[in-house]
């Protein structure tokens, strides 16, 4: 969805979904570019662990900017 607020919510709803969201951890990793989706997509990642592991280079790469370096640490710090 080109919606902000709509790729929010999907990424806060994935979240309560936990590692049975998996599936959509490619997604969430494609999101974390993004300033304002980032964030959530992070937290949605860090409720998914397992799965995260394989947006290890989206996160690092969160890491550089000032919107997502926190939510992204916080994933890195659970993986």
């Amino acid at each position: 969805d080109k919606s902000t607020e709509v790729r929010c919510i999907v990424c806060d709803t994935l979240a309560g979904f936990g590692e049975d969201a998996r599936e959509a951890m490619p997604a969430l990793a494609a999101s974390l570019k993004d300033k304002e989706v980032g964030p959530h997509a992070a937290q949605a990642l860090g409720r998914m662990p397992k799965a995260a592991v394989g947006a290890l280079k989206e996160l690092e790469a969160a890491m550089q900017e000032k919107e997502t370096r926190s939510a992204a640490a916080q994933v890195l710090g659970r993986i």
